[in-house]
C-alpha cells in the first residue's frame, strides 16, 4: 500500500476514535468546562450501562435507571474521574475490577441498589476515595478487605442494610474517618475493638438497630466525637463511665430505648454536652422509673443547664402514681423521697 495512503488511513482511524471517545453516551446529558466534564444519565429507560465515556470525564451520574449490572470495562481509562454516582439503580453485583483505573476517585455513591455482597478487593484501586455510600442495599455481612486500602476515607455510610454483626477489624484502616453511619441495620452487639483506630471520628450514627448493651470502654478510642446517635435501640442500662472518654460530646440522642435509670456520674466528663448545639440531649420515650436513682440527672440538669430535646416526652413510666409526668416537672426532693 502507498505509504501516504497508509498514513491517511491511520490518521482517519485516529480521528474517528477521538470523535467516538469524546462523544456523549446515548440518553445522557453532557456538560463541560475548562477543567471538568460531567456525564448525567438518569432515565428509567436506560436498561444497559453506557459502554464508553470520554476519557477526560471527571464526574459520572448514572442514577434512577433500570440497569442491573455494569460491565467490568465500563470505566476503563477514566483516570481523571473524581465523582461516580450509581445510586437508585437495580445493581445486584459488581465486577471486582470495575474501578481499576479510578485512582483519582474521591466520591462513590452506591445507595439504594440490590447489592448483597461485594468482591473482597473491589476498592483496592481507589486510594483517593474520601466519601463512600453503600446505604440501602442488602449487605448482610462486612468483609474487612473492602476497606483495607481506603486510608483517606472521611465519610462512610452503611445504613439501611441487613448487617447483624461486624468483624472487629473491619474499620482498622480508616484512620481518617470523621463520620460513620451504621444506622437501621440489625445489630445487637458491637465488638469492643470496632472503633480502635478511628481517632478522628466526630459523628457516629447507630440509631435504629437492636443494641441492648455497650461495653464500658467502647468509646475510649474516639475522644474527638461530637455527635452520637443511639436512638431507637433496645438499651436497658448504661455503664457509669460509658461517655467519660468523650469530652467534646455535644449532641447525644438516647430516645426510644428501654432505659429505666441513669448511673450517677454518667455525664461527669461531658462538659460540652448540649451547650453548642440546637439539639443537645434527648432522653425521651424511655421507660423511666422515677425515684431517687434519677436524682443525679435532675441535679445535673439544674447545674449544667444543657439544651434538652423533647422534654415533654421525657416522662415517668413508673411508679404508677407518677406515670406520664414529665421528669422536669418533679423536684429533687420528690425523687429523693421515692426510695
Amino acid at each position: 500500500m502507498n505509504p501516504w495512503l497508509s498514513a491517511l488511513v491511520i490518521f482517519l482511524s485516529l480521528l474517528l476514535w477521538l470523535q467516538h471517545s469524546d462523544a456523549c453516551p446515548p440518553r445522557c446529558q453532557c456538560t463541560s468546562s475548562t477543567r471538568n466534564r460531567a456525564i448525567i444519565c438518569t432515565s428509567e429507560n436506560i436498561t444497559t450501562s453506557p459502554s464508553s465515556f470520554p476519557t477526560d470525564t471527571t464526574m459520572i451520574t448514572l442514577e434512577f435507571t433500570s440497569i442491573t449490572s455494569i460491565g467490568s470495562t465500563a470505566f476503563v481509562g477514566l483516570f481523571w474521574l473524581e465523582g461516580l454516582h450509581l445510586s437508585n439503580n437495580k445493581l445486584a453485583s459488581l465486577p471486582e475490577n470495575l474501578f481499576q483505573d479510578l485512582t483519582q476517585l474521591h466520591t462513590l455513591d452506591l445507595t439504594n441498589n440490590l447489592l448483597e455482597a461485594l468482591p473482597p478487593k473491589i476498592f483496592n484501586t481507589t486510594p483517593a476515595l474520601r466519601f463512600l455510600a453503600l446505604s440501602e442495599n442488602r449487605l448482610a455481612a462486612l468483609d474487612p478487605e473492602w476497606f483495607q486500602e481506603l486510608k483517606q476515607v472521611e465519610w462512610l455510610d452503611l445504613s439501611r442494610n441487613r448487617l447483624q454483626t461486624i468483624p472487629p477489624s473491619s474499620f482498622n484502616s480508616l484512620t481518617n474517618l470523621t463520620t460513620l453511619d451504621l444506622s437501621h441495620n440489625q445489630l445487637e452487639q458491637l465488638p469492643v475493638e470496632l472503633l480502635c483506630n478511628l481517632t478522628k471520628l466526630e459523628k457516629l450514627i447507630l440509631e435504629g438497630n437492636q443494641l441492648y448493651s455497650l461495653a464500658d470502654n467502647f468509646f475510649k478510642p474516639i475522644s474527638n466525637l461530637k455527635f452520637l446517635f443511639l436512638q431507637n435501640n433496645s438499651l436497658e442500662k448504661l455503664p457509669t463511665e460509658l461517655f467519660h472518654p468523650l469530652p467534646l460530646l455535644d449532641t447525644l440522642d438516647l430516645s426510644h430505648n428501654q432505659l429505666r435509670s441513669l448511673p450517677p456520674g454518667l455525664f461527669e466528663k461531658n462538659l460540652d454536652l448540649g451547650h453548642h448545639s440546637t439539639k443537645g440531649l434527648d432522653l425521651s420515650w424511655n421507660r423511666w422509673h422515677c425515684d431517687c436513682h434519677l436524682a443525679y440527672l435532675h441535679e445535673w440538669v439544674a447545674t449544667k443547664t444543657p439544651i434538652f430535646y423533647s422534654l415533654e416526652d421525657t416522662v415517668c413510666s413508673t411508679p404508677d402514681k407518677l406515670k406520664g409526668q414529665p421528669i422536669s416537672a418533679l423536684s429533687q426532693k420528690q425523687l429523693l423521697n421515692l426510695c
